[in-house]
């Protein structure tokens, strides 16, 4: 399997990174050098109780998320008797958790990669072993557990976290507060009544027609939330990007995070400007980008603070024209083009 892995690495990077070795070594540089995460205790503290609560992922995979959690810790149980691809699956979840945790859990499209790993772990342990937990964890002494209680209560805050955030959604700091307390509840009551509910857990086998009913309901779900998608879909982004290629010939200079959003189709040259990253310390000097797409709706800055610094740096900015896009779920959202150094308007020049 190591042989298998080097192998295929060694033909991405010949097929892939070798081709854009410089955007790759770039793109590494700033985010892992230039663009260095907090460290301080603040920071992972954030990081850790943000994990579950911030965004919409295991929220929308809670049964599987929480399957894989539980099979996950029968693993590390019985680790010596695992084999090679649990242990892969396994540490797929857990490296990349903990990369997560020390760089960075705000983006919700970071956390995307741990999805195929928890699938794999559930299905495991429905559809191979039928059972949740292996029977020899209702055997461990209560002393023993108590020791990993930390561990236990941080994946009780997984779990419950995921699905009490619902009750404060895109609040953190009181779905933080109720998951806690909910997680301290669960992980205490698991050790009070040790080894009642791993037994319970490893003594019921789902079976084939269960695991097959689970994955139908599973399914039905999906296609509910699927439903609430195409329901309210909207083209106004794609619209917007039609709209910046009929007013804007092809490479372009345009500054703002909004830029790379509406690039693909207008093929505008986005110069993105994000804090101490990607074009910072220029920002105020680049005019050969004589444009900014930005929002003016929520508000003015809805991409970050940056771009309003950048904005203050250019007074006589006068906004070309505005087009209707989909980012905040108002369905009121608007771009602007804003030239940065428009030419003085000559009196009577439309009389």
């Amino acid at each position: 399997m190591l042989g298998a892995l080097v192998g295929v690495g060694a033909l991405a990077f010949l097929a892939f990174v070798l081709p854009n070795l410089a955007d790759y070594v770039f793109y590494n540089w700033q985010m892992s050098v230039t663009r260095k995460p907090s460290y301080t205790v603040r920071a992972f503290v954030d990081r850790f109780s943000w994990f579950p609560v911030v965004h919409d992922i295991f929220t929308r995979m809670w049964f599987t998320f929480v399957v894989a959690l539980t099979a996950g810790i029968g693993l590390l149980v019985r680790w010596r008797d695992t084999r090679a691809g649990e242990r892969l699956l396994l540490a797929w979840i857990v490296v990349g958790t903990a990369e997560l945790l020390v760089h960075d859990v705000g983006n919700e499209r970071r956390l995307v990669f741990l999805i195929p790993a928890l699938i794999g772990v559930a299905a495991l342990a429905l559809g191979r072993e039928g059972r949740l937990l292996p029977a020899t964890v209702a055997d461990i002494p209560r002393r023993r557990v108590a020791w990993a209680l930390p561990l236990l209560l941080y994946v009780a805050y997984l779990a419950v976290g995921a699905l009490a955030r619902l009750a404060f959604l895109y609040q953190i700091g009181p779905s933080v507060r109720l998951s806690a307390a909910l997680a301290a509840v669960v992980a205490v009551a698991l050790v009070a009544t040790w080894p009642w509910i791993p037994r319970l857990l490893s003594a019921r086998q789902v079976g084939l027609r269960g695991a097959l009913a689970l994955a139908g309901l599973l399914c039905a779900g999906d296609l509910v939330q699927w439903a609430q998608w195409a329901g309210g879909r909207t083209y106004e982004n794609y619209g917007a990007m039609r709209v910046v290629a009929e007013r804007l010939p092809p490479g372009t200079l345009v500054q703002g995070k909004l830029a790379n959003g509406l690039a693909l189709e207008s093929r505008i040259v986005p110069i993105f400007v994000g804090r101490n990253f990607g074009n910072y310390d220029d920002r105020f000097r680049r005019d050969d980008a004589r444009f900014i797409l930005t929002y003016v709706r929520p508000r003015v800055g809805y991409e970050g603070s940056v771009i309003t610094e950048v904005l203050d740096a250019y007074p006589r900015r006068r906004v070309r024209w505005m087009v209707p896009v989909a980012e905040s779920g108002t369905g009121e959202d608007m771009a602007a083009l804003i030239e940065k150094n428009p030419p003085p308007e000559v009196p009577g020049a439309h009389d």
